[in-house]
C-alpha cells in the first residue's frame, strides 16, 4: 500500500448415505446463492496481439472482497468451495450450505403446520446434527461442546419442538464456523489460485471501479493509467484512505476513530486541506456533522456521500477508456498466465490428510447433485416433482443423535 501511496504523491508533482449418515431433505435443498448481475453496463471491444476481448464497463462490484459477498455470489463460491476441498475442510461448507437449505424449508412451513410437516424438519435437523455436529461423526464440524450440548437438547430432548426453537437451533454452530471463514480460511483464499481464477472470471468480462480498488495490482496499472490531474489523483487516494477507515471503525476506541476520520477530513475537505476535494460548503457542513456527533463517535458511513461522488467521477471520467485499454488487457492475460503456471504441489505421500475428518472430494456424487440442485431451484428450473419433494415427509427411519460426552 505505500508504494502505491508513493506512486500517488509522483503524480501529484482489492435411502441415499452419505459418510454412514442419511441424506436429509435439507441436503437436496443446500442453499446456493445466485450468481451476481448487474444490468447497468457498457461494452468495450480490446484486440491486442490477435487477442480481441470484450469487457463491461460495470456499476456496481462484483469481485468477491468480503465474506458476505463471498457467500451470496454463487460463482465465488465455488472457487471457495475449491479452496476448502484442497485444505480438506469441504465439510465447513457442506454445513454452512446444508444449514442455510435447512433454513430455507423452514421459511416455507406455516406457524400452525400440523405434526408431519414439523417432524418432517426434525427430521432434517437431526440429520444435519449426526453428519456435523456429533463429535464421533466422520464429517464433524468440531464446534465447541457447549454448542453441541446446546443443540442436542433444543432438538432431542425438548418435546414438543415449537417451530421457532428449531430454525434457529444451528445459529451458534453457523456463527462458529463464520468465525473461522472470516478469521481464517477467506484471507487464505484470497492468497490462493482459487482465488485468481474468480478474479480472472470476474475481470475477464468487466469490472467497477469498485473491483480496480479492491485489486492493489490492478488499481496500480489504473494509478498509471490516469490522466496527470492533481484532484483526480487526491480522489483516489481519499477512496483508499476511506476503505481502510471503514474496515477498521469497529475495532477502534471512540478517540481513534474520531481522530482517523478527522485526519481524513482535514487533509481532503478542510478549508486548509493539502489534498483538496471540493465538495461543497452545505456537504461540507453535512461531513463535519456526521464526524462530531453528540456522542463523541464518527459515524461508520460519515464518507459515504463524498466517496460516491469521487467514484462517479473518476468511473465516468477514466472507466470506459481503461477498460477499452492495452494496460487492462495485458492485466488480464498476465493474470490467465499465472494461473497456467500455477503448479499444485501434491500431498505427502500422495495422500489427502484426514486433518480430523474424512471429507469427501468436490467429485462426491451426493454434493455435487445437491449443490447443482439447489443452484437450479434458485433458478426455477427444477422439475415440480423435485421441488415438492424437499417438503414431504421422509420415507426413512432416523437414529437419534447420541447424547454428548461429558468431559
Amino acid at each position: 500500500m505505500n508504494s502505491l501511496l508513493n506512486k500517488l504523491k509522483k503524480k501529484q508533482s482489492t435411502d441415499t448415505t452419505e459418510n454412514g449418515h442419511s441424506i436429509s431433505d435439507s441436503d437436496k435443498i443446500v442453499f446456493m446463492p445466485s450468481a451476481s448481475k448487474d444490468y447497468s453496463r457498457q461494452s468495450q471491444n480490446n484486440q491486442v496481439n490477435g487477442h480481441i476481448e470484450r469487457f463491461e464497463v460495470r456499476k456496481q462490484p462484483h469481485l468477491a472482497h468480503s465474506l458476505d459477498i463471498l457467500l451470496a455470489d454463487a460463482s465465488a463460491l465455488a472457487f471457495f468451495i475449491q479452496f476448502l476441498e484442497s485444505q480438506d475442510k469441504l465439510n465447513l461448507i457442506k454445513f454452512w450450505m446444508h444449514v442455510e437449505g435447512f433454513k430455507a424449508s423452514m421459511n416455507t412451513i406455516a406457524d400452525d403446520a400440523n405434526v408431519a410437516a414439523l417432524n418432517s424438519a426434525i427430521v432434517d435437523a437431526r440429520n444435519i446434527y449426526n453428519k456435523y455436529i456429533e463429535e464421533e461423526s466422520t464429517g464433524s464440524i468440531s464446534v465447541p461442546k457447549r454448542i453441541r450440548q446446546k443443540i442436542f437438547e433444543e432438538i432431542v430432548e425438548v418435546n414438543p419442538i415449537e417451530k421457532s426453537v428449531l430454525s434457529s437451533c444451528f445459529d451458534d454452530a453457523q456463527d462458529f464456523i463464520r468465525q473461522m471463514f472470516e478469521h481464517r480460511y477467506f484471507s487464505e483464499f484470497q492468497n490462493s489460485v482459487y482465488y485468481k481464477k474468480h478474479e480472472l472470471e470476474v475481470l475477464s468480462q468487466g469490472c467497477s471501479l469498485y473491483d480496480i480498488l479492491c485489486v492493489q495490482s490492478l488499481m496500480l496499472i489504473f494509478v498509471e493509467f490516469m490522466e496527470t490531474n492533481r484532484e483526480d489523483s487526491n480522489m483516489l487516494q481519499f477512496l483508499i484512505a476511506c476503505d481502510s477507515f471503514e474496515n477498521d471503525i469497529q475495532t477502534k476506541e471512540d478517540n481513534e476513530a474520531l481522530e482517523d476520520a478527522m485526519a481524513i477530513y482535514d487533509k481532503y475537505f478542510s478549508m486548509q486541506a493539502t489534498s483538496p476535494i471540493e465538495i461543497g460548503a452545505p456537504l461540507r457542513v453535512e461531513l463535519e456533522s456526521d464526524i462530531c456527533t453528540e456522542d463523541g463517535r464518527p459515524k461508520e458511513n460519515a464518507f459515504h456521500t463524498c466517496k460516491r461522488i469521487c467514484i462517479n467521477r473518476l468511473q465516468d471520467k477514466y472507466l470506459r477508456k481503461f477498460v477499452a485499454s492495452e494496460s487492462y488487457l495485458r492485466y488480464i492475460l498476465d493474470l490467465r498466465t499465472s494461473i497456467e503456471n500455477t503448479i499444485d504441489l501434491p500431498r505427502p505421500n500422495g495422500m489427502r490428510t484426514r486433518s480430523g475428518s474424512d471429507v469427501p472430494s468436490s467429485s462426491d456424487s451426493s454434493f455435487t447433485t445437491t449443490f447443482h440442485a439447489h443452484q437450479n431451484l434458485l433458478e426455477g428450473k427444477t422439475s415440480p416433482s423435485v421441488a415438492s419433494s424437499t417438503n414431504s415427509t421422509p420415507r426413512r427411519s432416523i437414529r437419534t443423535p447420541r447424547t454428548p460426552k461429558s468431559s
